[in-house]
């Protein structure tokens, strides 16, 4: 028998959830929309930041706003509810000016499915990290840059999963083998290596600012850590040509598929590695 306080406390959730969600999405469109056309407006190629910036941009708003609905719901009811009223108008705004035709229903139903088979997924990071967060927090310099290392990661991948998805629209991949993103791969790999060095060397400014401990470079992150960057990437690269042959958008597909393989294969090294200088 479900008690009346458990109900209170699944719909006091829900509602949370929903205000968090409504919010997030409103932001998370137009952070979308400006990240893509002002750097077209720039001449830069918006592939190369769009998807960095949202996904860095997600992770930044995603959480606090949960947290922050959920400090407010307890402190403040009467705000809560006038949010929510208010997020629920301005979607129904927004949602008024689009046109909803059949290749929209698609796209929403493409997209639905996508993100419901990843958070399914995305599921099996949590639990690495919870059955793993001894060792990951055991070396106190992982514990830094863990959040760096999930993050670039995914961001090498997206950017890489964006560009072949816009060259297989474009006709230019003919081939199971892109000349040109092997090549983009390669000098990304070599900035990975570069981005490597930088997380080290915060994570030691940081540790030592904050624990006053001396800690050193940790040279089996420094060494592997462009090879899991170079196998994300390509990963990328065939996952956007495999949706396309399967008649998916890539567009739609690749980039929140990598992000999220991304923190597997992230958490999986970061513990790895973490366990061998434990």
């Amino acid at each position: 028998m479900i008690k009346i306080r458990e109900v209170g406390t699944a719909v006091a959730v829900f509602l949370i959830v929903i205000t968090s969600t409504l919010f997030t999405s409103l932001l998370l469109g137009y952070s979308t929309a400006l990240a893509t056309i002002i750097p077209f407006k720039k001449g830069i190629d918006p592939d190369a930041v769009a998807a960095p910036i949202v996904t860095s941009i997600a992770d930044l708003i995603t959480i606090p706003l949960l947290v922050g609905f959920m400090f407010l719901y307890e402190g403040n009811p009467k705000t809560f509810y006038l949010l929510l009223v208010l997020g629920v108008i301005l979607s129904l705004i927004v949602s008024k000016g689009s046109k909803i035709g059949k290749r929209e229903r698609k796209i929403f139903v493409e997209v639905l499915s996508i993100v419901g088979a990843l958070a399914f997924i995305s599921s099996i990071s949590g639990t690495l990290l919870e059955s793993y967060s001894e060792i990951i927090h055991a070396s106190i310099i992982f514990s830094v840059m863990y959040p760096a290392i999930l993050d670039s990661t995914g961001n090498l991948g997206s950017v890489i999963g964006a560009k072949t998805s816009t060259r297989i629209h474009l006709g230019e991949i003919e081939k199971l083998f892109n000349k040109t993103t092997a090549i983009e791969i390669s000098l990304y790999t070599i900035l990975a290596a570069i981005l490597g060095i930088l997380a080290n060397l915060i994570a030691i400014g940081v540790v030592k600012l904050t624990l006053n401990t001396q800690i050193g470079l940790v040279k089996p992150f420094l060494l592997l850590y462009p090879l899991l960057t170079f196998g994300v990437m390509w990963m990328a690269y065939f996952l956007a040509i495999t949706f396309d042959r399967l008649g998916l958008d890539p567009d739609n597909a690749t980039v929140p598929t990598i992000t999220t393989l991304a923190d597997i294969f992230s958490t999986l090294f970061t513990v790895v590695v973490a366990h061998l200088i434990v």
